[in-house]
């Protein structure tokens, strides 16, 4: 799902471009006197415009998924899931200049039916990360929507009272080997043993 939000927002940032461009050429094109006239209102109107666009994209870039995550978890669409191999992706960067790593993740999962299935997702992580283990996440899990998969922060399904009846029954299952992983946010995710986790506090 994080590289399909990418993809949106940099289509975002194209439409923001190519409307500069649009307003300016119409308007050098169609009634340059006009520019030339109010040149300083001209300015102004588009630091105006494109200040709010700024704005609105960044606001947009830092929530969209955690918005998306967090309706998910909260409608009860999530999953337990075992990864089973992770890997560095690519790199990105957002408007704020953070620095993250998308990581493709291989894992086994179980629906609310405890039916076992495979997939992959990706995930954006926090770019110091060099290894992940393996071990127990939740993600969200839509079967409608494939791509809409995250791998959930352990705070967020601890919050949510309405997910533990559907974690009591993951955990009282006789089939799934779980080995929780520590998942929490730092500039991206953080995925490591709760070990580790407790080694750095």
């Amino acid at each position: 799902m994080q590289l399909k939000i990418n993809h949106r927002l940099n289509q975002l940032l194209i439409l923001m471009l190519l409307s500069n461009v649009a307003i300016i050429g119409g308007l050098a094109i169609f009634n340059l006197e006009l520019i030339k006239n109010n040149l300083l209102w001209f300015s102004i109107i588009m630091f105006i415009y494109n200040a709010i666009f700024t704005i609105l994209f960044r606001m947009l870039e830092v929530n969209w998924d955690k918005r998306l995550m967090q309706k998910m978890a909260i409608n009860g669409q999530i999953a337990i899931a075992n990864i089973r191999k992770a890997e560095k992706y690519t790199a990105m960067r957002d408007s704020g200049g953070n620095h993250y790593n998308i990581w493709k993740f291989d894992v086994i999962y179980w629906d609310h039916d405890m039916k076992r299935h495979e997939g992959v997702l990706f995930d954006k992580l926090n770019s110091s990360i060099t290894e992940v283990p393996l071990g127990t996440v939740y993600i969200t899990n839509d079967e409608a929507k494939p791509l809409n998969r995250f791998i959930l922060q352990n705070v967020i399904i601890g919050n949510i009272p309405t997910l533990q009846p559907i974690v009591a029954k993951y955990e009282n299952s006789k089939t799934i080997n779980i080995r929780y992983l520590s998942v929490y946010y730092n500039k991206g995710l953080v995925i490591e043993t709760f070990k580790t986790s407790m080694n750095n506090t």
